[in-house]
């Protein structure tokens, strides 16, 4: 992800208490925040998956659902103000 700097202050940083779901997170609020993304067609960067990656391990699946928790709460509250 390439973003303007501006764009990230006015999402905020990362959640540093999710160990994996933070750009999962992020991107709720980039999209709450009116952030659109664009995508380039050009591979720029690789991921090499294992079965130590964090993100794969069972144990912080919990951070996941943290994460969508998250959102569905923005959403309803989005919701509320919207119904004001």
């Amino acid at each position: 992800m390439l973003i303007r700097r501006a764009s990230f202050d006015r999402v905020g940083p990362f959640a540093e208490d999710l160990r994996v779901g933070e750009v999962v997170d992020w991107l709720s609020r980039a999209r709450r925040a009116g952030l659109k993304p664009r995508l380039i067609p050009e591979v720029l960067v690789e991921r090499r998956l294992h079965r130590h990656n964090t993100t794969l391990q069972a144990t912080h699946h919990r951070d996941y659902l943290l994460a969508a928790k998250r959102h569905v709460e923005r959403l309803r509250k989005d919701g509320e103000s919207e119904r004001r």
